[in-house]
């Protein structure tokens, strides 16, 4: 029997391909799931934003504080195999990630502000 992944729960379980660090920060993952569910995300923006936030923990981010030339070095990477469109889904999900955690207090206030600005994205013709 297959479960469609509709049915799922948002944010559980490991990404396929990953290092398995993520399982370290589960309940971080989890509780910003939950949060995005009340916050009245749909489900699709949710699996997405916990998606990114996993690439992120699992490259070496850390919940609690953001590494300006970590995350530098991170999109840099990124910017490599994805588009710019991507890019700023992921910047947007790291937004809410770390307002997630500046609510609940495990973040220091102002950290989603340093995150860089989105890229413009060229129109195609």
């Amino acid at each position: 029997m297959v479960i469609p992944r509709a049915y799922c729960p948002v944010g559980l379980g490991s990404e396929p391909g990953g290092s398995g660090q993520s399982n370290d920060f589960q309940p971080v993952l989890t509780r910003f799931a939950h949060w995005l569910a009340v916050a009245g995300r749909s489900a699709t923006t949710a699996r997405i934003y916990v998606a990114a936030v996993r690439r992120w923990l699992s490259a070496g981010g850390h919940p609690g504080h953001l590494d300006g030339d970590l995350l530098a070095s991170w999109l840099r990477s990124r910017r490599r195999t994805v588009c710019d469109g991507t890019i700023n889904v992921e910047i947007k999900a790291l937004g809410a990630f770390y307002r997630c955690q500046e609510l609940h207090e495990a973040a220091a206030s102002g950290t989603a502000d340093r995150l860089p600005r989105l890229r413009h994205i060229q129109p195609r013709f």
